[in-house]
């Protein structure tokens, strides 16, 4: 999995290396259960990744985050 800190127009990307961990596994179908185990932190930790990431990007909705995130070239999937 590769993580872009620096985008390709130059643009630093605003989110942190969980955020973008945590958003690859939701493009990748996983729920909040799932990726809390598979990144050993509580769903809370996890819900405040997305939370923080949905700020940063100014999502309404998870789905928004989502789109946002592969659109911009935050995340690879």
């Amino acid at each position: 999995m590769k993580y872009k800190y620096k985008l390709e127009n130059g643009e630093i990307n605003p989110l942190n290396l969980k955020e973008v961990e945590v958003i690859h596994l939701l493009c990748n179908g996983e729920n909040i259960s799932s990726i809390s185990k598979q990144l050993f932190k509580s769903k809370e930790t996890i819900n405040n990744h997305i939370s923080l990431a949905k700020k940063k990007l100014e999502a309404k909705s998870r789905d928004q985050l989502i789109a946002l995130a592969i659109t911009n070239g935050f995340v690879n999937v």
